[in-house]
Parts: C-alpha cells; structure tokens; sequence
C-alpha cells in the first residue's frame, strides 16, 4: 500500500497524473530502491453519518465504491477496495492575495499507479485538450492537469525531457536547475507506483527508460525535495 499527498498553490501546479489499473507485467532494471510506504494512520473521518467503515484505508470486499461530493464545502472522497482518494480545498489570503489550493490524500494497493493520457495519444505533443475531457473519456477517478509542453513546442522553446508511456518525446533540456518560468524540473513516474524529482542535467532521457520510468513530466520549480525547501522559492 502506498500513499502520496498532493498538493497544488496557485499556479504551480504542473502535473498530469491519472489512476490507472496497471496493465502487463513490467520488470523494473538498475531502479533506486523503493522508499517503504508509511504506514496507514487513518485520516479524520469527515463528519457526516455516511461515511463507511474501513478495513485499513479502503473499503472491505464486498461493498461498492462509496463517493462522497460536495463542492460547496470543498470536499470529495473516493474508495473501494485498492483506490482511496480524500480531498480537500483550502482559501485563505496569501501575500494579501486570496488564493484557493487543494490537498489530497491518495492510498492505492498494489496493481495501481500513476499513469498519464494526451489529448492526441497517435501523435503526442498534437493537439490540446481540457483535462477534464481527457480524465472522462478514460473514466478518470483522478486527475491533474498537464505541463503544457505542447505550448512550449509551439513557442519554439525547450520542451524539456518528455516520456510518456516510455516512449521517448522530447529530450532537449536545460544542462543544470535554472530559475524563470518552466525551469524543467523533471517528474519521474514508476510502474511500482514511485515518483522520483530531480533538476535539468542529472539523468538523460535513455536514463530514465533505463530506470523503468513509464512517464517523465517537465514543470518546475520543485517545491520541497527531501524535506528541504528549493532555494529558488526563497526569493520568489
């Protein structure tokens, strides 16, 4: 069982990340050793008397999905027996400026992982769609938006390293971490359910298939890496 908590401010958010059942068997070669998963300490139930009785963080066999929505108090919860997806929305003045940010917690069993879908999957990198369109199409339970590298390749600027669904995009990139608007900072996703950051220049994009990354996103700025806060952020 894995768990990850998401979280977007403003407009920092540079993610696609799909639930997805994992398909075939993958065989992950010379990869980083998997950080254990914390263990499960529960989340405060919401306090409403429909709210179901857990074993772990999902759902016991037997019983259907429970969906909870509620968009006036910003809450919105999914679970069934692999898949617990609880978030909540935020408001509050930041630097005297309203802003609204979302936090999720997200648990899924072994079998599921992060994945991405484009809007043109014969011709990546064609074509641009609403993530919404995208996520209802593939019947999404959850989903982020993109990191607009179709916009970036249209500009004429540095896509950054660009994988999806292990297949090689784009390769061209920054030699080291810079700061600016889409510094390319590089999100790595794994078959196992991993997700792995790291700066411009460090792996190559043959690295990263090597490693068995399915998916690598360009975004930026990393916000927090191995609990210390990026430099780059200090004077932003």
């Amino acid at each position: 069982m894995k768990r990850f908590c998401l979280w977007r401010v403003a407009a920092l958010l540079a993610l696609t990340l799909f639930f997805s059942h994992a398909e075939g068997q993958f065989v992950v070669e010379d990869a980083a050793t998997p950080t254990p998963a914390p263990p499960y300490v529960g989340l405060t139930p919401p306090p409403f008397e429909q709210y179901p009785v857990l074993s772990g963080p999902f759902l016991p066999q037997g019983q259907a999905p429970f969906v909870h929505i509620d968009e006036k108090a910003g809450r919105w919860i999914y679970i069934d027996q692999q898949l617990h997806v609880d978030i909540t929305r935020f408001a509050e003045k930041v630097r005297r400026r309203p802003t609204v940010w979302y936090i999720s917690h997200i648990y899924f069993d072994e079998g599921l992982a992060f994945r991405s879908f484009l809007a043109n999957e014969e011709k990546p990198g064609h074509g641009n769609d609403k993530p919404e369109n995208i996520a209802s199409r593939h019947r999404i339970i959850y989903a982020q938006n993109g990191d607009l590298f179709t916009y970036r390749v249209r500009e004429k600027r540095y896509p950054g390293i660009i994988i999806r669904g292990g297949r090689i995009i784009h390769d061209k990139t920054y030699s080291k971490a810079v700061t600016g608007v889409a510094p390319l900072d590089e999100l790595s996703l794994y078959p196992d359910g991993r997700m792995e950051v790291h700066y411009p220049g460090q792996i190559t994009a043959q690295e990263y298939v090597q490693r068995g990354a399915t998916d690598v996103f360009a975004f930026g700025p990393i916000l927090i890496q191995n609990g210390v806060i990026d430099e780059r952020l200090k004077n932003a």
